[in-house]
């Protein structure tokens, strides 16, 4: 038996609004005799990787990392690369959005001749509500709809796709009515970084409780080994400030 008291205290606050239940938590809940609860459902989320040098490859680092990023808060499918094309591109976004609640394209963003994400969204009968956001890196970011879905295009550039993730999923969810569960750590800097107009995400190497900017070549893995969380700075940020990061 249990005695009184022994599992928790009278007025303890064991789980908050908001929190994810998993496995543990659900048996805790069970033992306790406490239910039901209510709980919200995870959206859904395809991600697809654009690019004809993907194909016959066996992995887009980009969409494997994105989606192990989305996979913390979201129920996640990594579809296989597509080719350059309009009518590929469109037939997919189309389908994927009739079975899911966010679509996210990796890649095709850029000015480019080869960059057709946005073309391919609007032949599948979407509009695009924004292209291009004001932050480095992930400029060439984007927002659509398909069948009234939203369609998230990020870069191919796995640094622009990452810090754009961060910038734009969770405030998409948040406006779907999802939970955006991604983990935050308060950090103090060890250096100033300099923000001229837009907002400049920073990838941070947190330890004891103090956040090191990492720099990086722009097309350089490196940063997924140095870093092991992400800084939105709206503002210049000082050395020995106490900041808040995602955690990668």
């Amino acid at each position: 038996y249990v005695e009184s008291g022994e599992e928790c205290r009278k007025g303890e606050v064991i789980f908050k609004r908001g929190e994810i239940v998993g496995y543990r938590k659900a048996v805790f809940l069970a033992h306790m005799g406490e239910g039901p609860i209510k709980v919200g459902v995870l959206p859904r989320v395809s991600i697809l990787p654009v690019g004809s040098e993907l194909l016959g490859k066996d992995a887009d680092p980009t969409g494997f990392m994105i989606q192990k990023l989305a996979s913390r808060c979201s129920l996640t499918e990594l579809r296989r690369p597509v080719p350059d094309s309009v009518e590929v591109i469109s037939r997919e976004v189309s389908e994927l959005s009739g079975l899911h609640d966010i679509v996210i394209t990796i890649g095709g963003t850029g000015p480019g001749i080869k960059d057709l994400t946005a073309a391919s969204v609007q032949a599948a009968g979407g509009r695009i509500l924004f292209r291009g956001v004001r932050i480095s890196p992930g400029r060439t970011s984007g927002l659509a709809e398909v069948n009234g879905r939203p369609v998230l295009n990020l870069p191919g550039n796995l640094q622009a796709a990452v810090a754009a993730f961060f910038f734009l999923f969770p405030r998409l969810l948040s406006t779907m009515g999802f939970q955006a569960c991604f983990e935050k750590i308060r950090i103090r800097m060890k250096e100033r970084i300099d923000v001229e107009g837009d907002p400049k995400i920073a990838f941070i190497r947190a330890e004891e409780g103090t956040g090191e900017v990492i720099e990086a070549a722009r097309h350089s893995l490196r940063f997924l080994l140095d870093a092991n969380s992400l800084l939105i700075a709206w503002k210049s940020v000082e050395s020995g400030s106490e900041q808040e990061a995602y955690l990668i």
